[in-house]
């Protein structure tokens, strides 16, 4: 019988789905095929209508279900939550009150639900951290909102077609007991008819045992269809369980992450503050030896400034000095232009003589250096053929050192007025590497090119730098100062390459 045949109720399907507890799940969002619904018969749909009230009224009813059901496990959880803060903050305070900014940033830490990675070494690195695990965290929550909705439309799809194929049945076994019904009717009627109507009833009995067929066949495919959606059902139970274990999973290693990122984050903070002490030791470090150099530069920049100002005011004494010379030597030029034409045509008889007698000279030197030559070589061949003994040593010709030979020191007198200004040489060292003829009081004076210069009024300066003997000769107090000087011809080849110092 087609009516006896066992039909799973909506309701219960959704009660057993509502007493389980509302998780997200990790699925793609698919909706059932609602194309197998369409060979029913266009005579059903009437029918189909009528009872189309009664299950949305169903649905709502099973939604504003679940719906309460969600809210109250989530308000159940967020209770729980909140008393379990409470109490965590309670012992915090009860412990050392130190470590309660600790605690407090460990709690927050496990509230975002973020983890820290070993070579994190910065707060900027840290925030950064945090903020990408932030965003991951917010995709995973809204990926699981999104399961969710898509999870619960599945269910509510499922129920809404089980309640129409089970009003299709319902329907189907009404009019298959209607046929049923109408063809004992037929029968009884059949022996009070006359044959012709017999005939015609019977072919009326034969199309409604057709149609009986029809029905019967549809309602087994609808009962097949109806137990896929069964299994399809049960395999999504399956993989709602499933995804419950890996949310699980997912919860677990979030707890993990936040306790390390409390962990690590009062680590952080320890550190800096140390970091930020030791920076500002160093800083305060740098800055005072910066003072001290910056003093320095100062002290030297105005001592410099002052040697030059006094340089400045040398050098303008000596311009000035300068000038007025220059003026009296033009003057003296002037005045001595005519003198000189008459003594040129007095003596220039005598200069013809000189010249003659100093040609004569330098005959006679080159005479006496031929003349020292041949005694030199005279000397070391007989110090080269004398026999060894006791008070003698032989020396080969590698071995015999000229003494150089010295030039007499010689006593020039500076005259002191003009000294401070310009005395027209250059010193390097205690030697005279320049001077300028016919200039200064330094030529006039007989001072020459490579003389050494060895006392400065009494005080010996050999060996001395050329800023002592600048300075000893600035300083004198007398109207003369008397220099003792040696003429050293073999000095002016060193003087190359050296800086001079002006006196």
């Amino acid at each position: 019988d087609m009516n006896a045949q066992a039909v799973p109720s909506p309701q219960t399907s959704l009660e057993t789905h509502l007493l389980r507890p509302t998780q997200t799940v990790f699925l793609s969002s698919s909706k059932p095929n609602h194309g197998e619904l369409q060979n029913i018969s266009t005579d059903k749909v009437s029918n189909k209508n009528s009872n189309e009230d009664s299950t949305k009224s169903a649905d709502g009813q099973s939604k504003a279900q679940l719906i309460s059901r969600e809210q109250g496990a989530t308000k159940d959880g967020q209770g729980a939550e909140v008393v379990q803060r409470e109490r965590s903050t309670d012992d915090i305070m009860q412990k050392n009150p130190a470590k309660v900014k600790a605690q407090g940033l460990a709690q927050e830490a496990r509230n975002r639900g973020l983890q820290i990675d070993s070579s994190v070494v910065s707060v900027k690195d840290l925030k950064k951290q945090i903020a990408e695990r932030d965003e991951k965290i917010n995709c995973l929550e809204k990926l699981n909102e999104d399961i969710m909705v898509n999870s619960v439309e599945i269910v509510v799809k499922f129920e809404e077609t089980e309640n129409l194929l089970n009003e299709e049945i319902k329907e189907n076994n009404k009019e298959i007991g209607r046929l049923n019904f109408l063809v004992n009717v037929n029968l009884e009627e059949k022996e009070r008819i006359e044959v012709a109507d017999v005939i015609k009833m019977e072919k009326k009995i034969m199309n409604l045992q057709n149609q009986n067929k029809t029905l019967t066949a549809r309602n087994q495919e609808l009962q097949r269809k109806l137990e896929r959606k069964h299994n399809r059902k049960e395999m999504y139970k399956g993989k709602l369980e499933r995804s419950e274990k890996i949310v699980d999973l997912h919860g677990e290693t979030i707890r993990l992450q936040r306790d390390d990122i409390a962990k690590k984050s009062y680590e952080i903070e320890r550190l800096s503050e140390e970091n930020l002490a030791k920076q500002m030791v160093e800083h305060k470090n740098e800055l005072s030896a910066r003072d001290d150099t910056i003093d320095r530069l100062k002290k030297y920049g105005e001592d410099y400034e002052k040697y030059a100002d006094q340089e400045i005011d040398r050098l303008k004494e000596l311009e000035e000095d300068h000038k007025k010379y220059t003026d009296q030597l033009h003057k003296h030029v002037e005045n001595k232009e005519g003198d000189m034409k008459i003594l040129i045509e007095l003596h220039g008889s005598e200069a013809v003589v000189l010249k003659t007698q100093i040609a004569d000279k330098d005959v006679e030197i080159e005479r006496l250096k031929e003349e020292i030559n041949n005694e030199k070589q005279k000397t070391k061949l007989a110090a080269n053929t004398s026999p060894n003994s006791s008070g003698t040593k032989n020396y080969n010709d590698g071995s015999i050192l000229e003494a150089p030979i010295q030039q007499p020191i010689r006593t020039i007198c500076l005259p002191n007025n003009f000294v401070r200004r310009w005395s027209g040489m250059a010193l390097i060292d205690s030697s005279v590497s320049l001077v300028q003829a016919f200039r200064g009081p330094a030529a006039r004076s007989g001072i020459k090119q490579g003389d050494q210069i060895i006392s400065v009024d009494g005080v010996n300066v050999q060996g001395a730098h050329s800023y002592r003997i600048a300075e000893l000769i600035w300083e004198a107090k007398e109207d003369t100062i008397e220099l003792e000087v040696r003429q050293n011809l073999d000095l002016i080849s060193s003087f190359k390459g050296k800086v001079q110092k002006y006196v």
